[in-house]
């Protein structure tokens, strides 16, 4: 080392000597100001440095970049290799030590953090306490399909570290804004199969979205499809309720209950309303593409069945239920809702009709 800097200094004696015959022979100003004699020392000082932080671990042929006169300094130097950087002109700080220095290169704003070899794990790491400058690490683009930051992990490993890790000790661990024009807070790409992948390697919490756009949630050893399947995403409410009693001695007095205070007449379709009618507050909420649950038929004055379909279409030629004169039947039912959540009854015989509901699809 002492070698290289004893070098450094016979070429700065030299850079001396030629500043001063080049200021001696100069009769006009260039068009462009050449560097001043303080810049071109600067230069000189920062390849001391270089050699200096080579023998520290960063490697590499320092190449001063230009330093404006009480500007920053950068330090690095350029390459073009196969390790992907091959840019000319790219400057780079490379750290090749074993030991955690906590980061390859540190940004500060406001008090220096002075943090401990372990904060910052990191070749790159940003730290601010200034209100003027909240950010640590600020990305921009202005280009189609660019990225203001863009991170990955190229670990193969199993359950391996994600690209990009977020944290906030009172706040949002992330926070996606979409100005007026945008698209979506959050897009997930789709991956090139069908079906959600196998558990083994997986964490609670994770999502994914298969190539048919259907989006699963891994939670308790399994993912399971949340949004998106052509199939629909089953609940049950956390108790069944009864939207539907025609028998006035059993009416709840709950304004979610749908109560005629009469039987179904023959030949009657009944529209009633599933969504959003709450009893004890539980609901079937609106989006709901059909409703799981039980009808009951009771009291007939005659044989005949009943039909249960989406309100506003046509009915179609098939039974719910069928009973018997004098007699209770009940059977389980899924009904396809309409658009704003409403279910018809088709009644052939008169006769008291309940209807309890377990649960939904979305």
């Amino acid at each position: 080392m002492h070698a290289t800097i004893d070098e450094l200094r016979s070429e700065l004696a030299e850079m001396r000597s030629r500043i001063a015959k080049l200021e001696a022979g100069a009769t006009n100003a260039p068009d462009r100001p050449l560097r001043s004699r303080r810049q071109v020392l600067k230069l000189a000082g920062a390849a001391v440095a270089g050699a200096a932080a080579a023998a520290a671990g960063i490697a590499g042929t320092a190449v001063a970049g230009i330093a404006a006169s009480g500007g920053n300094l950068i330090l690095g130097h350029s390459r073009d290799t196969l390790d992907g950087n091959v840019a000319d002109l790219a400057t780079e700080l490379d750290y090749t030590g074993t030991a955690n220095v906590g980061a390859t290169f540190l940004a500060q704003a406001g008090t220096p953090s002075s943090p401990a070899a372990a904060t910052f794990p990191a070749a790159l790491a940003g730290w601010t306490d200034l209100a003027v400058m909240p950010n640590g690490v600020y990305g921009f683009s202005n280009v189609a399909r660019g990225g203001g930051v863009v991170a990955f992990n190229g670990s193969n490993a199993v359950g391996g570290g994600p690209g990009l890790y977020a944290e906030s000790r009172r706040g949002y661990a992330g926070q996606f804004v979409v100005p007026p024009g945008g698209c979506s807070h959050l897009y997930l790409e789709p991956t090139g199969t069908a079906g959600a992948p196998a558990p083994g390697g997986h964490e609670s919490g994770e999502l994914y979205v298969d190539s048919n756009g259907v989006l699963y949630y891994f939670n308790n050893g399994a993912f399971r499809a949340i949004g998106g399947s052509p199939g629909g995403i089953t609940t049950m409410l956390s108790a069944p309720i009864r939207l539907l009693e025609t028998r006035v001695a059993y009416e709840d007095p709950s304004a979610g209950q749908t109560k005629p205070h009469r039987k179904l007449n023959n030949n009657e379709t009944f529209d009633l309303p599933i969504t959003g009618q709450a009893i004890g507050g539980i609901s079937v909420p609106a989006g709901a593409k059909a409703v799981i649950g039980n009808v009951t038929v009771t009291g007939a004055a005659s044989a005949g069945y009943l039909t249960l379909y989406p309100s506003g279409v046509t009915r179609p030629n098939t039974s719910s239920v069928s009973y018997g004169v004098a007699t209770t039947a009940a059977n389980g039912v899924t009904v396809g809702l309409s658009a704003v959540g409403r279910m018809a009854i088709y009644c052939y015989a008169q006769s008291d009709v309940i209807f309890d509901v377990a649960g939904y699809v979305m």
